[in-house]
Formats: C-alpha cells, structure tokens, sequence
C-alpha cells in the first residue's frame, strides 16, 4: 500500500524534495507520506463504509417494505375473492329452488352476514334492475327500490353481467347505505331467462382495515388507488408524500377490477431503520485505520445478515394467520404477535392470557397450562378466546418454553371459527342436494365420478357408492358419450354452461331421456378441480310427445282420406270429362281424310286431355301420399293454381270460384304436400259451408302482406318479417262466436254423424304454426266465413331465375329399350329411330339379359320398366352393372316416386323418368345423361 502511495503521480519528486532537504530520502518519505496517506486512508475507509452502510440499509427498508406490500397484496385478494365466492355458491341455491322467495332469502342471507365479517349487505335485485329485498335491512333500508338502471356507474355494471352471464364487480363507488365501497352483481338465469341477480355490497374503509393487521397501519401509510382514483388511505397525514423513494407498488386483481397498492414506511420506521456510524479518530493510526476497516467491514455483514434473518423471521411470526403467544411461570403474556387481530384492540402483555379464555373453559385451560410448565409434555386443545368484539374457536397447541432459568408456556393457535362455519354450511348444503329430486353428480378432473346425490342414485339403480371412481362413459350411451366430449367439455373449459338433452343409463341398462347441465369448477389458480351436472328426468315427457307426434300424422293422413272421399265423385266427373275428348278426337283422327292441319289440330287436342289427365293424376297421388316432412323452396303460387284445379273438379258448377294472384313467383319454405292439404281443406271447408244454398261463390286471393307493429302484437310467436296472405273467402250462412272460439280444436265438427270428424282446420292449423306462420278467422251469422294463412317469404335463390342451357336432342347412341308393354317399346323404338339413336327394344327381360351378356358392348344406355315378369327393373340394374359397371341405366316407373333420389343410385340407376311422359321432356333428359357420361365416364 506504501509503495502504491509512493507510484502515485508526482509522489515521488515531492518526497525527493523534501529527503534532499532533510538530508535523508526515507526520513522524508517517512515523514510526509505516512501521515497523509493515513489520513487520505481513514478519511476514504470510514466514508466508503458510511456510503456502504447506507446502502444496504435502503435496500432492507425497501425490501421490508416490498415484503409487507407482497402480504397486503395476498391478504385483500384472499379476503375478497373468498367473500364473492358466496354468490356463486348461492346462485346453486337459487337453482334449485331452495331460496327463491324473500323468506328463504333473508334467512340464508342473514346467516352468511354473520359467518363472513366485512360483508356490508346481502340483497336480491329484480329482472327489471330493481333492488327488492336487502338483507340487514336496517342499515340498507336507503338501498331498498333503487333502480340501478339509473346509477350512472352501477348500470352499466349490471348491463355487463346480464350480457355476459357471469358475476361482475362495479368500480368503487358511493354507496346508497354511505361511504366508498363496491358491489358484486351475479345474473341468475332459468334457461335464457333472467330471473333476476344477486348482489353483495361492501364498504372498502372497514373492509381493508378488518382485512388487515394493525401492525401494518402503525409502521406503512397505505394507499389504494382504483379506476384512477383515491379509494383508501390510512390516514391524512402528508408526511409519506415526503418519503417517495421507499414506496412500493402492486396491483391486485378483484374478479378483473385492477387495484393499485401504494405501501411506504411511516417516519418511525425509516429513523430506525438507519443507524448512525460514529467516525473513528484518525490519531489511531494507520493500523488502527485497517484493523477498525477490516473489522467494520467484516461486522457489517454479519450484522446485515442477521437483521435479514431476524427481519424474515419476525415477519413470518408477527403477520402469520396463526396465534403465537409466550406466557411465563405465572400465566401472564409475555410476547404476542400480530396474528391474533381479534385482541389486538389493547395491549395484553402483561395480563393474564387466562382472563381472554371463556368463562366456562377458564378451569380446565389453567389446569393445561399448569400441566405443561410442571410436566414440560405438550398438549393440544380447543379454546374459545372471547376478544373485544367477538369470541373464536381456536385450536391451541400448548408447549413449554424454557427462557434461561426461567420457567413458561408457549402457545400456537389456528383459527378454527371460520373453519366450522363452512363444515356447518357444508353440511346443509349436501342435505339439500340428497333431498332434491333432480339427479346431482361430480366427477374430478379425469371424468371419474366422485359424488351421486340420492335421487340419481335412484335413477340409475345404484343402492351403494359403487359407482365411485367408474369413468362418465359408464352411465351414457358411446353417441351421447362422444357428444358430451366434443360439445360440453370445451364449452365448459371455456367459463360456459353446456345444456342439452342426453342419455343416461341404468345399471340395467334401461335408457333414461334428461336435461342436463354441465359446468366446471376451478381452483383460485384457474386449475380444473371438478365437473359438475344436474340433470331432469324428461323420459315421461318424451314419450308422451312422440305418442302426440305419431296421433298428429295419423290424424292428417286421416284426414286426408277424408277429403280424398270427399272429393271422389267431382274427380271422377271431371276424369270423364278428360277422356271424353280423347276418345272423340282419336275416332275423328281415324275414320275421316283429314288435311294436314286438321289433324294437327285433333292431335294437339288429344295430348292437351292426356297431359290434363296426367296433372290430375299426380295431383292426387302427391295429395294422398304419406311421408315425413319436407321442407324446400316452392312457389307458392303453382301450389294455388294445382289445388284449384282439384277443387274446380269438386265442386258443382253452380258454385263460382273467383281467385286473384300476385305473381308469378310467391316463393316459400315449406313442405308442398303439406300446403296443398291447408288449401285443399280450406277450400273444401268453404265449399260444404255454402251446400245449403243453391248458389255461391268461393273466393282465393294470394299476395304480400305488410305487417304493423300491432299484429305482431296480437300474435307474439310470429317472427318480424314479410309474409304472404292467402285469404279463403265464402258466401256461406257464418259461425256463431262460440264455434269460432273451438274452431281449431280437434274432433271439434258441426257436421252431423257421418259427414266429418272435425279433423280438418285442427291439422290445417297445425301444420301452418309448424311453417312458423300464423292463421286467423272472421264470420258473422249470415255473412259468410274468411280465413287468412300467413307464410314467411323465402328470400334465397330462385330457382325460376337460374337458366338451363340449351340441351341437343337428337343423337347417334346405341339404346336397348326393356318393357313387357310392347305399346311402349314400339313407341319409344319409333321416336329415339327418328331422332338418330340406334335401339333395341326387348319385351322379355330374359332375352334382354342374355344379350347383354353377349353383347354388352354393343349399348352406349338401357331404358328399362321397373314392374316386369321373370326380371323387375332393379334385378336387371344389378346384373347389367355386374357385367358392365359403367353402363347407363334409366328407369321408368308407373308409380310416383318410387325410389329416393341416394336409393335409386344405390340399386344402380342414374335417373328415374315417371311414366306418362312426354317425348320431348324424355329426350331431354337422357341427352343430359349421355352428354354428363362423356364429361365423366366414372358417373
């Protein structure tokens, strides 16, 4: 160190001048260096030591501060999430119906005030934000019949919790009971309908003042800033505006509400925290200097260390949950820690722990501590400690403790009072679940059922808990199963409630029809704890509703046997007519020389009966066939003019029918079959209601409707929207208004025995409510009967607006033609020849098949029957395809709809063409068909 002294720049040439002047070079360096250099060493050891010093002592403080800023942190999140957890848990409640009326309500709300301190007031606001009942009411009674809509703040807090379906927290606000608080505000729904929320209410001041300990106020001013604001402040003192530097910073999240936590060290604690180094003389000397450096130094971290120690450690006693308290020979206190928050209300050192015992444990507990210190063995107990406000129930450990030569008793306690109110709470809740009739069940996070409430045991025949630790895949059927785990288990994951119908089975194996609910519960860690679902047993409803479905379809294809009775003679009477015409023009094409285009006209007339013959036909076969609903796009309008036809062939002549239709396309979703039926049997209806008269008129108007507010109104399950009016109109003799009112019901007629069964305008207004339309009826006595039928207007693509190319008719194919009707095979023989195709027709399905077989090359399509001797038209299809799999095969068929359109390609056709057809449509649609086996040989 000397010689580093000596090396320093112009050190050496001073001590040369002042040797050459002593006469001796060492002496001088001796004299002048040393002295400097122990004063340049204390000055520059205790001042790096003092800086040094002052260093780690603001390190401890902040770290100290950080630390305690850490456990208010923890303190309030716990303190307030475990109080909001209430309304989750009571929205089960709810649920269940258990306390859905004021009475239950204030009885569970009264006992959950007292169990959870800090809890301002419990209360149960109305579907229309209303605040009904308030729970105390004394102290709330301000509270009481405030509209929240109109809270500036609290609105839209509410608005947010019935759009989201979840609890949410306001921001703090002024109360309506006084004071800065918030409130918490959780929807409760039944299916999609909003009964009503729950709302718990606290006051911040009380409630981060209870939440915390009193330590924490006499040493840290604190602060809690919330939405950009002042929320709380410990006291008005400005003084720790002038410590800044030592304030520490934190946020706490409040059900996504984000609160900061400004901590700092009042001016007591900041004037202990830093001690005063005296400074050392620097006549000591220079080995003094660095003995008293080295020593300092080496203290200093011994020191430092032991105060993080003794800090950390004081720490975790003074602010630990638990009760520690050292009492000596005589039973007096002598050290208690900041844990027992109940007592800290005074200072108890000093007095006798006995005197806070319950009276009535006062002997026995004596009798404890006397036995420990005696004895030194440890014992534990329940205590009941009456504190200033309260008494608790603690589970004490008493232990000795020996303080030099002295005597005593150390005891640790846990705060049991919390810890028995939930058990209590715990157990009324699982009496309320195995009293309800509503299968409840949990199963943990790997799907393994845990807990099966006493009524699904029942359901699912299990007399025992056997079914603990079995997989959800053993009480549901593998579709039901695998829809829970695609649909419910990620709706649930993401915070959602799955409901839907589903499937249980028994231990029989019987299936069980519910409603269940599925949700999923995780721990304050966002950690999945365990599924949970209630479920109602609807197999009864079910069933009845199919019985119902399956009267309905009989009952309308009863009805329809009943106007197809109705309307036999007027078919037959209009048939007649139809081939009355064809017959005359055949004998007049055939027995007179006729010119050119006298024939042509004879056999244009002809054809005009066939195809009128033809329409009648299908008209009645699509009105009388029986099958499912199916829903397409239609024009209504062809649906009016085809059912007037048939009603035009009913009635009698005497009898108008006048119609107007705003057209030509009205399209619609709907099943056409099932909208024939409405208007066939409206119309018939007004047609028998006028049979008295001679004459009359029946009139049939279609067009738009334009709809007003008012209408909606009166008829609510209408959706908003445009619709089209069909409006059927008579002259008859009117109904009464008491019919009127039964009009629509079933088996409801004022026919007499015989005539009808009153099915008719039950299935007419069944059907319309199931197009999601609406019907109505006007009559007066005398004046006649009007109803009106509105359908939604379809607004998707019209079918009418798309345009088929061109398609060419004629062609060069080889055709084989099969029918045992050699009429049909000489036709079509005749008319594909002159259009350029090359045929063979077969009236022997036999012989066809064999010359397949030889030649089944030779064909490019085969056109066959479907009802033949020895081969029908499907045996044919199979073994074609079996001796050539790509070759074309169209069928043709007598009998409407013979084969869905994925049935047909499964038996090995590609189109069905219904018989009668007409040669130019024939020929269209086997040139699409051969034009599509060229663009795609693998049809």
């Amino acid at each position: 160190m000397w010689r580093l002294l000596y090396n320093l720049p112009g050190g050496k040439a001073l001590a040369i001048h002042t040797y050459h002047s002593l006469g001796n070079e060492k002496m001088a360096l001796q004299r002048f260096i040393n002295p400097i250099f122990i004063l340049v060493a204390t000055v520059t050891i205790f001042s790096s030591f003092a800086y040094y010093v002052s260093v780690k002592e603001s390190e401890s403080l902040i770290v100290q501060t950080q630390l305690t800023n850490d456990q208010v942190k923890i303190r309030l999140e716990t303190y307030i999430q475990t109080r909001l957890k209430l309304l989750k848990l009571t929205r089960q409640l709810w649920h269940n119906h258990q306390i859905n009326n004021e009475t239950r309500f204030r009885e569970y709300a009264e006992l959950q005030e007292s169990t959870y301190p800090g809890l301002l007031a419990f209360n149960w606001v109305d579907e229309n934000q209303v605040i009904r009942w308030v729970v105390p009411e004394g102290p709330n009674r301000a509270a009481k019949n405030q509209d929240l809509k109109k809270h500036p703040v609290v609105g839209p807090v509410v608005n947010s919790a019935l759009k989201n379906k979840q609890l949410t927290v306001s921001p703090p606000i002024e109360l309506y009971q006084g004071g800065l608080g918030f409130t918490a505000y959780d929807p409760l729904f039944r299916g999609n309908k909003i009964e009503g929320f729950l709302n718990a209410v606290f006051r911040l001041d009380p409630m981060v003042r209870r939440s915390l300990s009193k330590g924490v106020f006499d040493q840290f001013y604190l602060r809690l800033k919330g939405e950009g604001k002042l929320i709380f402040q410990s006291s008005k003192n400005l003084e720790a505006e002038e410590n800044s530097q030592f304030t520490s910073k934190n946020n706490v999240v409040i059900f996504n509400r984000h609160w900061e936590i400004q901590l700092t060290p009042k001016r007591s604690l900041i004037d202990k925290s830093f001690t005063m180094i005296p400074m050392f003389s620097v006549v000591l000397g220079i080995v003094l200097g660095f003995v008293l450096a080295w020593f300092s130094q080496r203290l200093f971290k011994t020191s430092s260390a032991l105060q993080k120690s003794e800090f950390r450690y004081r720490s975790l006693l003074e602010d630990a949950p638990d009760f520690i308290i050292e009492l000596d020979a005589a039973g007096r206190v002598v050290f208690i820690n900041r844990g027992f928050s109940g007592l800290l209300v005074q200072d108890i050192v000093g007095t006798l722990f006995i005197d806070y015992v319950s009276v009535r444990e006062q002997e026995s507990v004596t009798e404890t501590i006397a036995n420990v210190i005696d004895g030194r063995t440890r014992q534990s107990r329940e205590v009941t400690i009456e504190a200033v406000r309260s008494s608790h129930l603690w589970a004490c450990s008493f232990g000795p403790q020996l303080r030099s030569s002295r005597l005593g008793c150390l005891v640790i306690a846990a705060d049991m009072t919390e810890e028995r109110a939930a058990k209590r709470l715990k157990a009324r809740l699982l009496a309320i679940l195995e009293a309800t009739s509503d299968f409840v069940g949990m199963a943990d996070a790997n799907g393994q059922m845990v807990y099966i409430n006493q009524a699904g045991r029942k359901m699912l025949n299990f007399t025992d808990e056997s079914y603990i630790g079995k997989p959800l895949s053993s009480v549901h059927p593998p579709e039901d199963f695998r829809r829970i785990m695609d649909e419910g288990i990620p709706a649930v994951l993401k915070g959602e409630s799955w409901e839907n119908d589903t499937t249980f089975l028994r231990s029989d194996g019987e299936k069980i029809y519910t409603s269940q609910i599925l949700l999923a519960h995780r721990s304050s860690t966002g950690e999945l704890r365990y599924l949970s679902t209630i479920a109602r047993d609807v197999t009864a409803a079910r069933m009845e509703a199919q019985e119902r479905q399956q009267l309905l379809e009989h009952l309308r294809q009863r009805q329809k046997l009943e106007t197809i009775g109705t309307l036999a003679s007027g078919i037959a009477h209009d048939f007649n007519n139809i081939l009355t015409p064809i017959l005359g023009y055949s004998q007049l094409a055939k027995s007179f020389k006729l010119h050119g285009e006298e024939l042509d006209t004879y056999l244009d007339k002809i054809k005009l009966s066939a195809l009128r013959a033809q329409d009648l036909v299908r008209q009645i076969l699509t009105f009388g066939r029986r099958a499912e609903s199916q829903f397409a796009q239609v024009n209504l309008v062809s649906l009016v003019n085809e059912t007037l036809e048939l009603v035009r062939a009913s009635m009698p002549s005497s009898f108008e029918i006048l119609s107007s239709i705003e057209g030509p396309e009205l399209p619609i979703f709907a099943d056409a079959t099932q909208i024939q039926q409405v208007i066939m049997n409206l119309c018939t209806n007004a047609w028998q209601a006028m049979t008295d008269g001679e004459h009359g008129t029946l009139t049939l108007d279609v067009s738009s409707a334009k709809l007003n507010d008012s209408f909606f109104d009166v008829h609510p399950k209408l959706n908003s929207g445009d619709y089209y009016r069909i409006t059927v109109s008579d002259t008859g003799k009117g109904m009464e208004k008491g019919t009127l009112d039964r009009i629509f019901d079933p088996f409801f007629t004022t026919k007499t025995v015989g005539e009808g069964t009153g099915l008719g305008l039950s299935i007419v207004h069944s059907i319309v409510i199931q197009h999601s339309g609406e019907i109505t009826v006007d009559s007066r006595l005398g004046e006649g009967t009007t109803f009106n039928v509105y359908l939604p207007q379809y607004t998707g693509v019209n079918v009418s607006q798309l345009v088929a190319p061109a398609i060419t008719k004629s062609g060069h194919e080889r055709v084989m033609v099969i029918d045992d009707e050699s009429a049909i095979t000489d036709l079509l023989s005749e008319f594909l020849g002159s259009q350029g195709y090359q045929v063979t027709a077969f009236n022997n399905s036999g012989l066809a098949l064999e010359d397949f077989r030889e030649h089944a090359d030779a064909y490019d399509l085969v056109i066959t029957d479907y009802t033949m001797p020895q081969f029908n038209g499907v045996q044919i299809a199979k073994e074609f395809s079996a001796i050539r799999a790509e070759i074309p095969i169209v069928l043709l068929s007598g009998i409407t709809n013979t084969f869905a359109e994925e049935e047909l390609k499964a038996k090995g056709f590609r189109i069905c063409i219904e018989k009668p057809f007409q040669l130019d449509s024939l020929m269209s649609d086997l040139r699409r068909l051969l034009d599509s086996e060229v663009r795609s040989p693998s049809l």
